[in-house]
């Protein structure tokens, strides 16, 4: 863990190789947590599914932070309806929406995405998602 968010922000963005961030424990993380983390292509579409599974209908905050852009909440308070790697296009869709019929939804793609991880605490729940790709991840908090 890096000492200071402006820091953290500043070797994303310089750094000339991938660079994988994942957030800070909270001060209430007492318990051990685990992360999975993947470079493995060919792993990524069940890795997703069971995410998905193991998270479907929970609340989220979907960043993305991109070395010439900076930093992006894209959704927050949205609930998980999936996430999805496709081997063929090459690309990591998360899509979200409200709980009413109708109601609002989003659907982020990330193309040629690098890396993936996971974070948990307890088996049946994750904490968080990150994607890296060219120039950028996407950070999925779980609430």
């Amino acid at each position: 863990m890096l000492p200071s968010r402006g820091l953290t922000a500043n070797v994303f963005r310089n750094a000339d190789c991938a660079v994988l961030l994942a957030p800070a424990p909270r001060d209430d993380e007492s318990l051990t947590q685990s992360t999975k983390i993947s470079v493995h292509e060919d792993e990524w579409p069940a890795m997703l599914h069971e995410f998905t599974q193991r998270n479907f209908g929970r609340a989220l905050a979907l960043a993305v932070d991109e070395r010439h852009a900076g930093s992006t909440v894209m959704a927050r308070g949205l609930h998980l309806v999936a996430a999805d790697y496709d081997q063929k296009a090459r690309t990591l869709t998360v899509a979200a929406s409200n709980a009413g019929i109708g109601s609002a939804h989003l659907s982020h793609r990330i193309v040629r995405p690098t890396v993936i991880a996971t974070e948990w605490r307890t088996a049946d729940r994750d904490e968080t998602l990150v994607a890296g790709y060219d120039g950028g991840q996407l950070i999925l908090t779980m609430a």
